[in-house]
């Protein structure tokens, strides 16, 4: 009996311990994650709001289709969270595009992207938010971004694209899903 009480007893600890790892080190990743994981659920919310019939649909040929954002918004959310991560591009690039795939494929994709910023925002530290990448910016003349500096632009890209799908929603007569605070 004291064996197995032992054996539960470090059974429970080493659970707790695995939990302990999985959170974020910092108050930045805690706080960002927290933004990062509402921000998720609103995408792909939005994402699954176009039917798979329009996701091809692009207003007018200079802009990319719905479909196109998706892979886009993936695209960024890997290359800004790999730098911040100090990892290599985690994909292959030639994966990143949407013509032949499914509505399903693409939305699995984009998720599978958001889950590897998730990752890296577990386990940054302070010590890399201050390291600093070459950066070129047509606004200021700096050459350089810190790992949370450029963690908030890959929030402000997905942002700004996730913009840009609800219009096209709208333009297709649906509503978007309401926002998630």
């Amino acid at each position: 009996m004291k064996f197995k009480l032992i054996t539960f007893c470090l059974a429970l600890c080493t659970a707790f311990s695995s939990t302990a790892q999985i959170e974020a080190t910092t108050d930045f990743g805690k706080d960002f994650l927290k933004a990062w994981k509402r921000h998720k659920i609103y995408t792909l919310q939005i994402a699954e709001a176009m039917p798979e019939a329009h996701m091809s649909y692009k207003p007018s040929d200079e802009v990319r289709s719905f479909g196109e954002i998706l892979i886009h918004v993936t695209g960024g959310n890997y290359m800004f969270s790999s730098i911040s991560g100090g990892q290599d591009f985690p994909i292959d690039r030639e994966s990143l595009k949407a013509e032949g795939k499914s509505k399903e494929e693409i939305l699995k994709m984009l998720s599978e992207s958001f889950d590897y910023a998730e990752g890296i925002l577990k386990t940054i530290t302070e010590a890399d938010l201050a390291k600093t990448s070459p950066w070129g910016n047509p606004i200021e003349a700096s050459t350089t971004r810190s790992y949370a500096e450029i963690l908030h632009v890959m929030r402000e890209h997905a942002a700004h694209h996730r913009g840009q799908m609800t219009v096209y929603l709208r333009l297709k007569g649906i509503t978007p899903p309401g926002f998630i605070d």
